[in-house]
């Protein structure tokens, strides 16, 4: 039970009877609930008594619940109500995810970059293309980060994994629609620090979409890497470095990843935002690679389905307004067929090497053009080998229907003295070299 809040088990909200508390943030709480009449489990999130008599903070809250809804968009979590009741609470109403935070993922590994490659493509192109939505309403997060990344079972999509944005609390609309969404203080800085653009450091009146693209190339570092583009002991610190310093190459810390690739997440984190590509150019060549890639092995889940006994860091920690509404389960066994993975990863490597043929400083603007996805793999196969027939070998036969062998060849004998080849009388014994004519191939060579 939350001491900062109303809600306890067996609180009513409306129609959902809250169940249990899945956890806790600095400005909120996430409870699961269950709605009496239909059964349905949500999740519910409520802020914090001592912040939900705050307009500015309540209004920054049910900004969740109008971005989501205004871009409906199946890679954002989706919220079917929101409200304030007499006491004050103030609570959002959500669906009830059961999957695992990329942050979660990530830590799995124990500091280490476990993904495989092609996993890191398929996730980056759901995010980038669930943001490329919202931008195209004029939404922006602003607090992308991987603990506000759910991962959850999906069996219409090809990896079986679908992932779900989720704490837009921080979102801003774009200039140009004002009215639907309240614009924050231009000299506020908002957000979490080792995923924050240059321009939002300096403070939030500089922020736009190219914010959320930077915040994306900080955790391709991250999925590759293993660790985020700056380190440092001090938020301050870290707001210094995203502004002033260059992180370290990522093809040093990352060797295995092709270079082509590793350029292109630099390109995301350009210090200068006007360089960096737009969410929909990153969503469109993550997804031409997605495609390159070896299919995914389908994560199989477990027999006995996931567990939901185990509240305790089972949810992803969101960002200034409390917690992800999403609960955990146990997180899906990863097949371990090291052969799989190893040849998968070569065939990766020459996939996106063909992919970025045109250099790392070509324009982006190159590849926009959606893959037609049989031609990339048609591309990627070698040319079939003509078949030649077999050239008829000339004979002193008149009859052409019915050849006669040819005659064997014996040794010459030794030319006897006074007897030139080519003088009257003489015999040639060299036979008359039969050869057939030879057909080159010309090469295949790809363009």
């Amino acid at each position: 039970m939350s001491e900062s809040t109303a809600l306890s088990p067996g609180s009513q909200v409306g129609p959902y009877q809250v169940i249990r508390l899945l956890g806790e943030g600095g400005m909120g709480a996430v409870f699961e609930a269950v709605h009496q009449a239909i059964g349905r489990k949500v999740a519910i999130k409520v802020l914090h008594s001592e912040f939900a008599r705050n307009k500015e903070i309540t209004t920054r809250f049910f900004n969740e619940a109008r971005a989501v809804n205004i871009v409906d968009h199946p890679g954002l979590v989706q919220i079917s109500d929101y409200g304030q009741l007499p006491d004050f609470t103030t609570y959002i109403v959500m669906e009830f995810l059961k999957g695992e935070s990329l942050a979660r993922r990530l830590q799995s590994g124990n500091g280490k970059a476990t993904m495989p490659l092609a996993e890191i493509l398929q996730l980056s192109w759901q995010i980038a293309d669930s943001l490329a939505a919202a931008h195209d309403k004029g939404i922006i997060h602003r607090d992308l980060k991987p603990e506000n990344v759910m991962i959850v079972p999906d069996s219409h999509v090809a990896s079986g994994e679908r992932t779900k944005i989720v704490d837009f609390g921080l979102a801003k609309l774009a200039e140009g629609n004002a009215g639907a969404l309240a614009k924050t203080k231009s000299n506020a800085v908002m957000g979490t620090p080792l995923y924050m653009s240059p321009e939002q450091c300096a403070g939030a009146g500089g922020v736009d979409a190219k914010t959320d693209v930077y915040a994306l190339g900080c955790m391709l570092y991250e999925m590759m890497s293993g660790q985020t583009p700056f380190i440092a002991e001090g938020s301050g610190q870290i707001l210094g470095m995203h502004m002033f310093k260059q992180p370290e190459p990522l093809q040093k810390l990352a060797p295995s990843v092709p270079t082509q690739l590793t350029d292109f997440v630099h390109r995301l984190l350009d210090k200068e935002k006007s360089r960096r590509p737009t969410m929909q150019q990153v969503a469109i060549h993550l997804e031409r690679l997605a495609k390159l890639a070896p299919p995914l092995v389908k994560k199989l889940p477990r027999k006995d389905g996931p567990s939901e006994a185990d509240p305790s860091g089972s949810i992803g920690l969101s960002s200034t307004l409390g917690l992800a509404a999403a609960q955990t389960g146990v997180r899906h066994r990863r097949i371990g067929l090291a052969g799989v993975v190893s040849l998968s990863l070569v065939s990766l490597t020459v996939a996106v090497t063909m992919a970025f043929r045109q250099g790392p400083s070509a324009p982006l603007e190159q590849v926009l053009p959606r893959p037609d996805l049989s031609a990339s793999h048609a591309a990627m196969q070698p040319p079939p080998t003509p078949m030649v027939s077999p050239q008829p070998v000339p004979t002193e036969s008149s009859n052409p229907e019915t050849p006669k062998p040819p005659k064997p060849v014996a040794h010459s004998p030794a030319r006897k003295p006074g007897r030139a080849s080519g003088q009257p009388g003489s015999k040639s014994t060299s036979p008359t070299p039969v050869t057939a004519p030879i057909r080159y191939e010309r090469p295949h060579v790809e363009k």
